[in-house]
């Protein structure tokens, strides 16, 4: 006997015959011979022998009495497939009857005959319904949502709603593993987070495929309707890639003919009020393949409530704007973002620190906490700082009453709990948990929480099978749990030898699950790749997740511009082939050699991949390219396959001249400069000199792909020639053929006088050291050219640049090292062009600023030891750069100096509690300062461009951000941070806010609000890595 795993269904009644709904089931389910008498009891012990067994659907020629059309298809050929658990329908042709405009037996719609159906008979709000092209279901997905959807619960019509998903799973409609969802209007299924069938791309359609590869079930462009061209199967088997078909022969003819919605003016009688709205006129679009709805009218009338701004949530219409020092909330409220005004004159400051006293206790899944058998604290309670990051800790006692007393500043905190370390408590899980976000603190409070904990257990099983022991004592690999809520991750090692089982207890929350193999010189059973197992799980109860890891194998050639690679002069790898994950920002890398062919082989997880080739050091291979190219995207690997890959290089020569004339030769041996090709699809830049004498020429071979070219001079102690700068020279150039390249770059001679408040610059009376430096920052690349301004005499200053746009930047000295000006740098200039030979003098502008703090309405009380009790910092927005001064040891806390004109953020950072005993030992942000940016000509509806982000926390370095803003929102591109680039992933714009990751070492998540087209402010978080500071606040800055 067999049994047969029950793979569910998607709400809709078929009208199949019983044998045939029999047959589709056998050949959609797993099935395997419980009771045989021969081998291991496997289906394929007995496959293969021109027989159908129990258990198989088929063998060989024995196709129990079945044809192509009794699967639902025309005329063909049918066969068995190899493996005999299925039909192979490849051959067959397209069912006869689906596509022509009529309801024939077994279809619920067929192109233009929907039945009489519509979406509101369905039980959908109006919009366009239309037909699967399979013609046994309806396609619901341009109809408008049910008023029930939302809410949870499938209700009438729906075929899922938000989490109920009626049991579905993505395995169970035929793909792979991943996170099945509902559409917004909770008519279908929302598949996108579904990896490919497990099946996908071994040639064949399988049970919730429409195609595979090169098999199409017999369409092609012009039988699905289209014009005639390349009809192709999209990476995930989920559909038909139609990009390579013409459009619809018939289009433009007036008439409504096949696929054709509508066609001009024949709308097929359909009017705006036949789809719901109460009138308007509706129209068809250019590729007659749905209405255009545009012009139609709903007749909705606007409730905006207390609504101030944004869409009001009945017609979507605006209920109006904030000013430019707010932005607009879920509420539809406006949030001030700032709340000091720029310091453009002498101020006096009082701000208030006032503090509540916070009593917190903790019992463990509704019990009291055990006590700890060791003296450590079990767990901290974690006040953060929504405004600064900052976090206080606070411990619970290693035994009685899980308990805490805390005085803090009042604000809006994250409240989290930490788990001690497990090498020193044994009552938590070594694990960080939110207990409550935004959580705001104005007065004393007494709080309660019962932490819950689950167990989740499971087996991790390799190809459907026992997990291989590893060679050496080391773990095989990891289950990483990473709580949504906190960020944090927990890596659960499998061990090396035996059943891969695992059993662990967490704290409830939302999990994504991701699986990591480890460092493969310390085990030989698993790729060294993470993947994600399962997203956004919801752990509220002990639970069982196992987990299949399936591996393919893949393997290819690498060619050389359609030829073998040659040898290498070395012994290392010509270059690698990278599988990149990007989900995870994990990346396996396979080398081919260094001579001979440059073959290779690889068992990776199956999953779906970003293919990079990277060409080795050049300073040990001489074949390739130091380059990285992009090979695919979203190539899904789900079955061993062959990849090969040819690389295609292109001549690059070319010559860069100074000033229309031959560029001078340096009285040193150094280059004198670089010719930097960044690739577009990589942010990948390779370096080829120019040398030091001759000709300012270049001739080398590159990957055929888009560049942006910058010109990048040597460090000016090496060289004589040029300005210590980088300009570039061309955007997105496209070298797909060799090519010769001539590039003048241009400089103009910039002098000027630097004035301090209308006045010569004082001497310097602390040091000979100069009194600071001044910075010109290209906005056309990542550079800045500093001159220092010597300790006496007029601050003069005068060196060549190159001609373009530049932010002027004036960093002072620190303050031990002179006594001339305030210490944080500040701009004194953006975006100056400079065409040509320039006299620019410079007037820094200062301010006093008398800012005084008092604690709870009162001078704030000395400290009790002979230490300060905190520090005020002062943040140039412009700049991020902070200066922080001592509030002193006793007495009023406070500072009167000057400060640079411009907007500031002021915070405070109270010393820790060994030091004082006056204050929380917290960072907090006491004042957003307001930003003016003048003359924003750009559009803030697209964030596309060329950024630079300035954190402010320390030791985070500004960051170069060359953004793109999709149509549908997404955020893609590039980055470059102190010699580390990458893309840009994850990236999502959502009104005036946009979120987006990039990986120098650590993933940093970056959440930001635009402010207007020109700057966006916000926070970035590096997630899950140590000896760095977590959380910076940052301000960035378009310059393209």
């Amino acid at each position: 006997m067999y049994a047969c795993r029950n793979q569910g269904n998607r709400g809709t009644a078929f009208r199949f015959g019983v044998v045939f709904f029999a047959i589709f089931l056998l050949a959609a389910c797993e099935t395997q011979v419980t009771n045989g008498d021969e081998g291991d009891g496997d289906v394929s012990d007995l496959c293969g022998n021109d027989h159908k067994d129990e258990g198989e659907v088929c063998d060989g020629l024995d196709l129990a009495g079945q044809g192509c059309e009794a699967q639902g298809f025309g005329p063909g050929l049918l066969a068995c497939r190899p493996d005999c658990t299925g039909f192979d329908t490849s051959t067959c042709s397209p069912a006869t009857t689906c596509g022509n405009d009529f309801i024939d037996m077994g279809e619920f719609c067929d192109g233009m005959d929907l039945g009489g159906q519509s979406c509101v008979t369905l039980g959908f709000g109006p919009g366009a319904l239309s037909c699967k092209l399979d013609c046994l279901d309806y396609d619901r997905s341009q109809c408008r949502a049910p008023v029930t959807c939302g809410n949870g619960r499938r209700d009438g019509a729906e075929l899922c709603d938000d989490g109920d998903l009626n049991g579905a799973t993505c395995q169970t409609l035929g793909f792979g593993g991943g996170e099945l969802a509902c559409l917004d209007n909770c008519g279908d299924y929302d598949t996108s987070g579904c990896a490919a069938s497990l099946r996908c791309g071994n040639g064949e359609i399988d049970a919730g495929e429409t195609c595979d590869e090169t098999a199409l079930a017999g369409q092609t462009c012009e039988s699905l309707g289209f014009g005639a061209g390349a009809l192709a199967c999209q990476t995930d088997c989920k559909d038909f890639d139609r990009r390579g078909c013409g459009a619809p022969l018939t289009c433009g003819n007036g008439g409504g003919d096949g696929v054709e919605v509508c066609d001009g003016e024949d709308l097929d009688g359909k009017t705006c009020v036949d789809l719901g709205f109460t009138g308007g006129e509706l129209a068809c679009n250019g590729q007659c393949t749905a209405f255009d709805t545009s012009g139609c009218t709903s007749g909705c009338t606007p409730e905006c409530g207390e609504r101030e701004c944004g869409p009001d949530p009945v017609c979507g219409e605006s209920c109006g704007d904030c000013d430019e020092y707010s932005t607009c909330d879920e509420a539809g409220q406006c949030v001030e973002i700032c709340n000091l005004d720029p310091i453009d004159a002498d101020r006096t400051l009082t701000i208030d620190l006032k503090t509540a006293d916070v009593v917190a206790t903790f019992t463990l899944d509704g019990e009291t906490m055990p006590d700890n058998s060791q003296s450590n604290a079990r767990g901290y309670l974690v006040f953060s700082r929504i405004d600064s990051g900052g976090q206080y800790w606070v411990g619970v006692g290693d035994k009685g009453q899980a308990r805490i007393e805390a005085t803090i500043f009042t604000g809006v905190y994250d409240l989290f709990f930490e788990g001690g370390g497990e090498d020193y408590q044994d009552v938590l899980p070594d694990q960080k948990i939110l207990l409550e976000r935004g959580r705001s603190f104005s007065a004393d409070e007494t709080l309660s929480f019962d932490l819950k904990t689950i167990r989740v257990s499971g087996d991790v099983t390799l190809n459907g099978r026992t997990m291989p022991d590893n060679d050496n004592s080391n773990e095989r690999g990891y289950l990483v749990f990473g709580n949504r809520g906190t960020g944090d991750a927990y890596w659960l090692g499998i061990g090396a030898t035996g059943a891969a089982h695992y059993s662990k207890v967490f704290f409830a929350a939302n999990y994504d699950v991701h699986f990591s193999g480890a460092d493969e010189d310390y085990q030989d059973v698993l790729p060294e790749q993470r993947i994600v197992l399962f997203r956004e799980r919801s752990l509220t109860r002990d639970a069982t997740l196992d987990a299949d890891l399936k591996t393919v194998r893949i393997d290819g050639d690498v060619t050389l511009n359609g030829q073998a690679m040659p040898d290498s002069g070395g012994s290392y790898d010509r270059g690698w082939v990278v599988f990149s994950i990007p989900e995870t920002g994990n990346s396996y890398w396979v080398g081919v050699g260094a001579n001979n062919a440059a073959a290779y082989e690889a068992t990776v997880f199956a999953e779906t991949y970003t293919i990079l080739f990277a060409g080795g050091d050049d300073d040990y291979q001489d074949v390739l390219p130091y380059q990285r190219l992009q090979i695919a995207a979203g190539r899904a690997l789900t079955s061993n396959q062959r990849f090969d890959i040819d690389l295609k290089t292109v001549r690059v020569s070319g010559t860069f001249t100074l000033d229309g004339e031959r560029m001078p030769d340096s009285s040193n041996s150094y280059d004198r400069g670089y010719a930097v090709f960044t690739g577009a699809t990589t942010g990948w830049y390779h370096n080829i000199g120019i040398g030091a004498s001759g000709p300012a020429s270049f001739d080398e071979r590159l990957f055929a792909d888009t560049y942006d070219v910058v010109f990048s001079s040597t460090d000016d102690d090496y060289q004589t020639v040029l300005p210590y700068l980088k300009t570039r020279v061309a955007k997105a150039l496209a070298l797909n053929a060799d090519r010769n390249l001539s590039y003048d770059l241009r400089t103009v001679q910039i002098s000027g006088a630097i004035t301090l408040d209308g006045q010569t610059m004082p001497d310097n009376g602390l040091s000979s050291n100069g009194r600071g430096s001044l910075g010109f920052r290209s906005r056309n690349a990542d550079s800045t050219l500093w001159l220092s301004i010597p300790a006496t005499g007029a601050a003069v200053y005068s060196t060549a640049l190159f001609a373009g746009d530049y932010d002027i930047l004036y960093s002072p000295w620190d303050r031990d090292y002179q006594d001339v000006t305030p210490l944080a740098n500040v701009q004194s200039g953006r975006a100056v062009t400079f065409d040509g030979n320039t006299m620019r003098n410079i007037d820094l502008t200062t301010h006093r600023l008398s800012l005084t703090l008092t604690l709870n309405g009162q001078t704030m009380p000395g400290n009790g030891s002979e230490n300060d009790r905190g520090s005020l910092g002062l943040t140039m927005k412009e700049t991020g750069d902070t200066d922080w001064q001592a509030v002193g040891i006793r007495g009023a806390a406070k500072i009167d100096d000057p400060v640079f004109e411009g907007a500031y953020d002021v915070r405070f950072s109270a010393y820790d509690a060994d030091y004082q005993n006056v204050l929380p030992p917290q960072d907090i942000l006491l004042k957003t300062g307001c930003f003016r940016m003048e003359n924003c000509e750009l559009n803030p509806a697209d964030l596309s461009g060329a950024w630079y982000a300035i954190p402010s926390a320390p030791w985070w370095t500004p960051v170069s951000l060359a953004l793109v803003q999709n149509a549908d929102g997404a955020i893609e591109g590039a980055f470059y941070s102190s010699g580390y680039t990458g893309i840009v992933f994850n990236g999502r714009r959502e009104g005036d806010k946009a979120s987006f990751e990039f990986q120098p070492y650590c993933l940093v998540h970056t959440e930001g609000t635009l402010l207007n087209g020109c700057m966006m402010t916000g926070t970035m978080e590096a997630r899950n890595c140590a000896s760095t500071v977590p959380f910076s606040q940052f301000v960035a800055f378009r310059l393209e």
